[in-house]
């Protein structure tokens, strides 16, 4: 199962969406010191007791990208449905996948782990948005309607095509 943790907003100042977008100003995405401790120490002590199977952080260009990143990394695919979290954060689904919020994770957690890491997860932001996939694609839907629907490898031709010098 996938899992998305910590809080969304509407924090673009400086992100990799203004850039592309030739945004000025927004906020600059602020650390909640507090929570993001307890967000850490909770996704440890899961990691440390083998919930976890693989985890990623949402920095440049949000969870879109880390969704991405996951998905071509373990050469495997995601669907992912992202409604629930968007409704319960306010925000838009182009806020919830392009915001650089700090300290928000994304956690493959395995069937087998899933009681114990949403117990363990219960005191803080912590939604369940899909799952691993054998399909060659990332699938991201909001509302009732598709989002994104790639192949792995066309997301890591984009990914890679900023370092192409060629």
């Amino acid at each position: 199962a996938i899992y998305g943790g910590g809080v969304t907003r509407a924090e673009f100042g400086g992100s990799h969406a203004a850039l592309v977008l030739g945004l000025r100003g927004g906020y600059v995405p602020n650390v909640d010191a507090a929570l993001a401790l307890r967000i850490y120490q909770s996704v440890h002590a899961a990691m440390q007791r083998g919930w976890i199977a693989s985890c990623h952080d949402a920095s440049e260009g949000g969870l879109a990208v880390a969704f991405a990143e996951m998905a071509f990394a373990g050469e495997l695919g995601m669907k992912l449905d992202i409604t629930t979290v968007r409704e319960q954060s306010f925000v838009d689904a182009g806020t919830f996948l392009f915001s650089e919020s700090n300290s928000r994770r994304v956690c493959e957690v395995p069937e087998s782990c899933i009681q114990e890491f949403e117990t363990a997860m219960s005191e803080i932001p912590c939604y369940r948005i899909g799952t691993v996939t054998q399909h060659d694609a990332l699938e991201i839907h909001c509302d009732g309607s598709p989002l994104v629907d790639l192949p792995r490898s066309m997301l890591r031709s984009i990914w890679l095509a900023p370092l192409d010098l060629g």
